[in-house]
């Protein structure tokens, strides 16, 4: 699998993130840990609660061509 250029994240480093807040570390902390900003934390683990491991896979950006 091809990781987007600029994540800062790879699947697997969203799925220790999400395992983090899941075992009730906060957003912000997690975030730190990964690392990535609470708001960009909140948005994996939002994506993670819908549609689970698949929610964690880069995804194509709408703009791209």
């Amino acid at each position: 699998m091809k990781v987007h250029q600029n994540a800062r994240l790879t699947p697997l480093g969203r799925e220790r993130l999400v395992g983090m807040i899941a075992a009730g570390m906060a957003f912000s902390q997690a975030g730190a840990v990964c690392p990535c900003s609470a708001k960009t934390a909140t948005k994996w683990w939002r994506r993670y609660e819908q549609e689970g491991r698949a929610g964690l896979q880069d995804r194509r950006s709408p703009l791209a061509g």
